[in-house]
């Protein structure tokens, strides 16, 4: 019987969004922000990106930054 998987790369992707869901502070716009610098976006679009899991992989990435930072900070 054939199987189907899910390519590696989207269960880490996945994974990431998770991650993002359990420990992202409540107020997290300012921060994936400051983590951009240069590129700064609206913070409706941060939004948007996080709800509706959007293919922006600097925002995301920025986003499990902010959560990762948190994780730290609530964990101590």
């Amino acid at each position: 019987m054939n199987r189907l998987s899910t390519p590696p790369n989207q269960r880490s992707i996945s994974e990431m969004h998770d991650f993002i869901e359990k420990w992202l502070p409540a107020r997290y716009t300012h921060s994936v922000n400051l983590i951009l610098k240069d590129e700064k976006k609206d913070p409706a679009y941060i939004r948007q990106v996080k709800n509706r899991k959007t293919d922006d992989r600097k925002i995301t990435d920025a986003l499990y930054t902010v959560a990762k930072l948190n994780r730290l900070q609530v964990e101590k």
